[in-house]
C-alpha cells in the first residue's frame, strides 16, 4: 500500500513538474484531477512531500552514520539511534497525514479486522508522565554518560603512551644492530604499529577535548530542581487539578440539581394529586437516584473529554469498571437496601425496631434512615441503610413505652440506687441521688438495673414484731393503732393527699413473736422522700409500741456458769 501511495505521489509530482516546463504558446490540456483540487490542499501536498524527502535524507545520513567503519563510540551510537528512531516516528505520522489528505479516509476506517493494542493504548495514556520523567533524568544520564566517557578516555590515554614508550625503546635497540638489512621487516612492523599508536592517542585526546566540551555546555545549560517542580506543576499537577475541580463540580452540580428537582415534584403534591401508591413512588425513587447517579457521572466525564485529559479520563472510566465489577460480589447487598427502601424488607417505616439495646420508631427508610425516640434527649438518629440489614421491626402498641422514665422522674435502680432523672440521652442517663452527687450510666447499662420509676405511684412495705403475749390484740385493736401511729408520722412530712392507701395487717405468727406488715402506697409527688419512708415507718411503729405499753420482743444471750456454752433464751 505504501509503495502504490509512493508510486502515485511520485507520478503526480512528475506530472507537475512536466506541465511547469511546457512552452507558453502551447499550454497544456487542464488536468481535471488536479484542477479539481483547491490550490491550498496542492500547496500542503507538496509542502508533506519536501517534508518527506527531507526526513529520508537525514534518515540514510543517520543509517550511513551507524553502519560507518570503524563503529561509533557507544554514546554517539546510542544518540544516533534515538534520532532515527524519532525521524522514523515522523515519517510514518507524515504518510498517515498525506494519505488522508489525498483519500480523505483514516488508515483505521479501511481496516474492519484490526485488533485493539491495549499495550499501546495504555503507553498513550502514560506517556505525557513518562515524557516528563525523561525529561527530568535526561540531562544526569547525559551527564553520568559524559563523565563515565572521560573517565574511560582518562584511563586509555596513558596506556596508549605507555604503550608508544615501550614502542621506541624497542625501536632504540632495533636501530643499535648493525645488521638493518635483516631488520627491515621488524622496522617496517615496528612503523606501523608507531603509526597506529599515534593516532590512537591522537583520537582518544580529541575526543577527550570534545566530551569535555560537551560536558561544559550540558553543565552550563543544566535547570534546576525548581525548574522542573515549577514545569510539573504548571504542566502536570495544575493543569490535572482544575480538570478534575470541574469534573467534580459539574458531576455535584448536576446531582445536586436532580435533587432539588425530585425535592422540588415532591413538594408539588403530584403523588396525592394522580393517586400514586407508596410503594409505586418508592419504585420511582430508586430508578430516579440511578439515573441522577448515572447522569451525574456522565458530566464529570464530558467535562474530561472536553478538556482532553486522557490520563484522568481513563482513571476515571478504570474506577468505574473497577466497581462495576466488583458490584456483582456486593449484588445481593444492594438487593436487600433495594427492598428495605421500597418498604418491602425485615425493617418498615412506622414500626418500632430495637438498635443498640435501645427501642426506636423507624420514621423513614432511605440512604439516610431516621430513626426517633421520643422519651430521650437527642434521640433523633441517621444511620445509613445498610445498618438496618440484619435486624427486624414490629407492630407495636400506644401503649408501649419508648423508655422507662422522663426526664425529672424518680427511679430506684436494683442495687438500691434512688435518685431523680436529670438527663436521659442515646448514650447515657443522669441520675442525681438524694445528696447531690451526680451518677452516669450508660444508656443500656442503666436499663439492665431495673430501673423502678417512682414518680408514678409507689409502695412501701415495713415489718414490725411484737411479743406473742399481745396475741389477744392481734387482729383487732393493734393494726388500728399502728396504723393511726403511721398516718400521724407520715403527716409531719408529706401533706395528707400524698398517702393514697395505709394497711396494716397481721403477716405471721412465729416462735420469735407476732409480725405485721404495714403498707404503704403514696403518689409520685412523694418519691423524693422514698429513702426515708421506711424509716419513719418503723420509727412511728415503734412509737406505737412505747405508747401503748407493747413487748418488742429480742433476743438475749445468757451465760450459765459451769456451762460450757451458753443457751439463747427469750427474755
Amino acid at each position: 500500500m505504501l509503495r502504490a501511495l509512493s508510486a502515485l505521489v511520485a507520478s503526480a509530482v512528475t506530472l507537475a513538474g512536466s506541465l511547469s516546463l511546457a512552452p507558453a504558446q502551447a499550454p497544456a490540456p487542464p488536468n481535471t484531477t488536479t484542477a479539481s483540487l483547491p490550490p491550498p490542499r496542492v500547496v500542503l501536498l507538496r509542502d508533506s512531500l519536501k517534508r518527506r524527502a527531507e526526513l529520508q535524507a537525514q534518515l540514510a545520513v543517520l543509517q550511513k552514520g551507524l553502519s560507518s567503519t570503524p563503529e561509533p563510540i557507544p554514546e554517539e551510537k546510542a544518540r544516533l539511534e534515538r534520532e532515527a528512531a524519532a525521524i522514523l516516528e515522523s515519517l510514518e505520522s507524515l504518510e498517515s497525514s498525506l494519505r488522508l489528505e489525498i483519500t480523505g479516509v483514516q488508515d483505521s476506517e479501511t481496516s474492519t479486522d484490526k485488533e485493539v493494542d491495549l499495550e499501546k493504548q495504555l503507553r498513550q495514556v502514560v506517556r505525557p508522565a513518562l515524557d516528563f520523567l525523561d525529561d527530568i533524568m535526561k540531562q544526569p544520564r547525559e551527564l553520568d554518560e559524559l563523565r563515565r566517557s572521560i573517565t574511560r578516555r582518562d584511563r586509555e590515554i596513558p596506556q596508549i603512551e605507555r604503550a608508544l614508550t615501550g614502542l621506541d625503546t624497542t625501536m632504540a635497540e632495533v636501530a643499535q644492530d648493525p645488521d638493518s638489512a635483516a631488520n627491515s621487516e621488524l622496522h617496517r612492523k615496528l612503523d606501523e604499529l608507531a603509526s597506529e599508536y599515534r593516532r590512537e592517542l591522537d583520537s582518544r585526546k580529541a575526543e577527550r577535548i570534545s566530551l569535555q566540551r560537551r560536558l561544559d555546555d550540558v553543565m552550563s545549560q543544566r535547570k534546576g530542581f525548581g525548574h522542573y517542580a515549577a514545569r510539573l506543576w504548571s504542566r502536570y499537577v495544575l493543569e490535572r487539578l482544575l480538570n478534575l475541580l470541574l469534573a467534580i463540580l459539574a458531576f455535584a452540580g448536576v446531582l445536586a440539581s436532580l435533587m432539588w428537582l425530585h425535592r422540588w415534584l415532591g413538594r408539588r403534591g403530584f403523588r396525592r394529586r394522580f393517586g400514586i401508591s407508596a410503594l409505586l413512588a418508592r419504585v420511582g425513587d430508586v430508578f430516579f437516584y440511578t439515573l441522577a447517579a448515572l447522569a451525574a457521572l456522565a458530566a464529570g466525564f464530558l467535562v474530561l473529554w472536553a478538556s482532553g485529559d486522557w490520563l484522568l479520563l481513563t482513571l476515571g472510566m478504570l474506577m468505574v469498571a473497577g466497581l462495576a465489577l466488583l458490584s456483582r460480589r456486593t449484588l445481593p447487598h444492594f438487593y436487600s437496601q433495594a427492598r428495605l427502601m421500597l418498604n418491602l424488607g425485615p425493617v418498615r417505616e412506622g414500626e418500632r425496631v430495637t438498635l443498640r439495646g435501645l427501642p426506636w420508631l423507624v420514621k423513614r427508610l432511605h440512604f439516610q434512615c431516621e430513626l426517633v425516640n421520643p422519651s430521650l434527649t437527642g434521640g433523633t438518629l441517621h444511620l445509613p441503610l445498610s445498618e438496618l440489614g440484619d435486624i427486624s421491626s414490629r407492630a407495636f402498641s400506644p401503649r408501649e413505652r419508648w423508655f422507662p422514665t422522663e426526664e425529672g422522674d424518680w427511679v430506684e435502680l436494683s442495687d438500691g440506687t434512688v435518685g431523680k432523672v436529670i438527663l436521659q440521652s442515646p448514650e447515657a442517663v443522669q441520675l442525681l441521688p438524694v445528696g447531690g452527687s451526680f451518677r452516669t450510666f450508660p444508656a443500656t447499662d442503666f436499663l439492665a438495673r431495673s430501673p423502678r420509676n417512682l414518680s408514678h405511684n409507689f409502695r412501701v412495705l415495713s415489718r414490725f414484731l411484737l411479743d406473742l403475749r399481745h396475741a389477744p390484740d392481734a387482729t383487732t385493736s393493734i393494726p388500728l393503732a399502728l396504723e393511726s401511729a403511721v398516718r400521724d408520722a407520715v403527716a409531719t412530712l408529706l401533706p395528707p393527699e400524698q398517702l393514697l392507701h395505709l394497711k396494716a395487717d397481721l403477716s405471721e405468727v412465729s416462735p420469735a413473736g407476732i409480725e405485721f406488715l404495714i403498707t404503704a402506697d403514696f403518689t409520685g409527688a412523694a418519691a423524693p422522700h422514698f429513702s426515708i419512708l421506711p424509716r419513719v415507718l418503723r420509727s412511728a411503729c415503734a412509737t406505737a409500741a412505747f405508747h401503748h405499753h407493747w413487748t418488742i420482743p429480742y433476743r438475749q444471750v445468757v451465760i450459765v456458769p459451769g456451762s460450757e456454752s451458753g443457751t439463747l433464751d427469750r427474755g
